[in-house]
């Protein structure tokens, strides 16, 4: 069956790379080579295995609540494939299973709360280390926009009693923005030391729409974990990695909000704001004097988008902000 073909594990063998050298590859077979070692993956399981894996998910988004009664075993298919490093659809498909799953359980009332808790508890930590750990932008944009449909899906009563949970999802959210700005960085500065010709340059600019759609997908998981915890995540919000030297997620968004900066992660940073000050009650309401004035010279910015945002951003910083936002000359915009 479709469990069956999912849960199969990839045929490979490791060999030294000069053993056999003049074979020939076999039908169906692909080598890989990693240092000193050659990697044979038998390619035509592994795509019966991700067509697998895709129509069981297909399977859960149509099938809604009527899906129940497998949930639990195809979770715990599905939670593993997350990290299934040999085929990239395997873990996409995975990952978009994830909230469906959820979905499925959470459908049916209240009486099912204890089952979504235990649900959510088990895909968190694995999604968490797989966002950590994917090596691939496009499968990383996949498992990031999952995240932030699983925690719409447990809701706030399962979300904010995961303290711990959210503190990690900080942290590893505020890697991920550090590691595009470094990709992007590093794009910037081979095209300075090498000249790139035009086809380079286009593949630059494909790999830069691709960590563009990936900032869009941490904004949106953002405002997800702040309209399901509030204040509870704010506090993550607001700490840094300090083993790793990554800055808070407060500190990388403000930075955002710079002239300097592209229109995209100024537009990001103002609606992650906006979400602080309508999601975490009187602690965001102290964020309205502090990014009311870069709202307001964006409401005129030469971006549509940018002055959408910004404009929003006034409107809830009025509506939340109170005493504070007439105090930091708010009302001279409205």
């Amino acid at each position: 069956g479709l469990l069956e073909a999912a849960s199969q594990q990839p045929e490979i063998e490791v060999m030294d790379a000069l053993e056999d050298d003049d074979d020939e590859e076999e039908e169906g077979m692909e080598t890989i080579r990693i240092g000193d070692k050659r990697i044979w993956i038998r390619t035509s399981a592994l795509e019966d295995k991700a067509t697998a894996v895709s129509m069981i998910a297909c399977f859960v988004a149509e099938l809604g609540g009527g899906f129940l009664p497998y949930v639990e075993q195809v979770a715990k298919v599905m939670v593993p494939l997350l990290r299934f490093f040999y085929h990239d659809e395997c873990r996409s498909s995975a990952a978009s299973c994830c909230p469906d799953l959820v979905k499925c359980v959470a459908s049916h009332g209240e009486a099912a709360l204890p089952q979504v808790k235990q649900l959510f508890s088990f895909i968190m930590p694995t999604m968490l280390d797989a966002i950590s750990g994917e090596p691939d932008v496009d499968v990383l944009v996949a498992i990031v926009e999952a995240f932030g449909e699983t925690i719409d899906a447990a809701g706030t009563a399962v979300v904010v009693e995961q303290t711990e949970l959210l503190s990690k999802a900080a942290l590893v959210l505020a890697e991920v923005l550090q590691d595009r700005v470094d990709r992007k960085e590093e794009r910037r500065v081979q095209a300075q030391a090498d000249g790139w010709d035009e086809e380079e340059q286009e593949d630059a600019d494909i790999e830069d729409a691709k960590d563009d759609e990936l900032l869009d997908r941490v904004g949106d998981a953002i405002e997800s974990l702040l309209r399901a915890a509030g204040p509870v995540f704010l506090a993550a919000f607001e700490s840094a990695d300090e083993k790793k030297g990554i800055p808070p997620l407060v500190q990388t968004f403000a930075s955002m909000l710079s002239p300097e900066r592209p229109a995209n992660e100024r537009r990001v940073a103002l609606c992650v704001f906006c979400d602080v000050i309508e999601h975490t009650g009187p602690a965001g309401k102290a964020y309205t004097e502090r990014v009311l004035p870069a709202m307001q010279m964006y409401a005129t910015d030469d971006d549509q988008d940018v002055r959408q945002a910004a404009a929003y951003g006034i409107g809830a910083c009025a509506q939340h902000g109170g005493e504070i936002f007439v105090r930091a000359g708010g009302e001279g915009v409205l």
